[in-house]
């Protein structure tokens, strides 16, 4: 089984006209990336995320799927 990723593993950049992923410093090929905001409110403190779709690498056409808590960079699903 694959070990899990942890914040530290994954940084990006989204300033660009094409965003940027980078896992253990390595650059991969992004599908597409989505932001997602959840307002506060008085049961939750509200969120803040990122999700990516990538292929696995070049020679490979499998998806993957990445989600990152802007606030915490906690990786949330993988």
């Amino acid at each position: 089984m694959e070990k899990l990723l942890e914040k530290q593993d994954v940084t990006f950049d989204s300033n660009g006209k094409v965003p940027r992923l980078y896992i253990k410093g390595q650059e991969v090929n992004v599908v597409a990336m989505t932001n997602y905001y959840v307002t506060s409110h008085d049961r939750s403190s509200g969120l803040s995320s990122v999700t990516f779709v990538y292929l696995v690498s070049k020679d490979n056409p499998e998806e993957k799927v990445l989600s990152i808590d802007r606030i915490t960079g906690e990786v949330l699903n993988q």
